[in-house]
């Protein structure tokens, strides 16, 4: 791996780690700023890099470092309801890299941040939905129905950061 790879990852990761615990409390699911970022990274990073970056989150978030939603960290957060997020991460990163790789596009960026989000509540309603011992139905209102709003602001918010980038690092190479 090179060493613009690593920088990448490494910086990508941090900046991820410092937002993801910033919530406003919203019921049992917070709302946070990690789906943004994780847009804007899957734009910058390519599928294996952002896979290595997410795990990598993951991992210092399990040690018990408070990367986590809410300042939290440790085991208990990937076992708990909001668990599944974590998870998806790795997944949506991954699917949103690779659509943005292979179409290089840039109007691709919605369609993959807004598939990506949907992978994210599969992630997060399923294991909330076995975790909380709750009907699909009711997990996917508590998941999904009150943040979609939001996660479409911050996917739109997201396209004009990547845009605003694509336009700098164009100019400077």
């Amino acid at each position: 791996m090179k060493t613009k790879s690593i920088t990448k990852i490494a910086i990508l990761t941090a900046l991820f780690a410092i937002i993801a615990p910033i919530v406003i409390p919203f019921g049992l699911v917070p709302i946070s700023l990690s789906t943004l970022i994780l847009c804007v990274m899957s734009a910058i990073l390519k599928p294996k890099e952002i896979i290595i970056s997410m795990v990598l989150y993951i991992i210092i978030g399990l040690i018990g470092i408070p990367v986590f939603a809410s300042f939290q960290g440790g085991f208990g957060v990937l076992v708990g309801p909001t668990g599944g997020y974590l998870i998806g991460y790795i997944f949506a990163g991954f699917v949103m890299s690779l659509l943005n790789n292979i179409v290089k596009k840039k109007w691709i960026y919605i369609i993959s941040f807004l598939i990506g989000t949907i992978i994210l509540y599969v992630f997060g309603t399923v294991h909330f939905m076995f975790v909380m011992d709750m009907t699909f139905k009711e997990s996917i209102v508590i998941t999904v129905y009150q943040f979609v709003v939001g996660d479409l602001i911050e996917s739109i918010i997201a396209l004009i950061i990547c845009y605003i980038l694509n336009k700098i690092f164009t100019n400077y190479q």
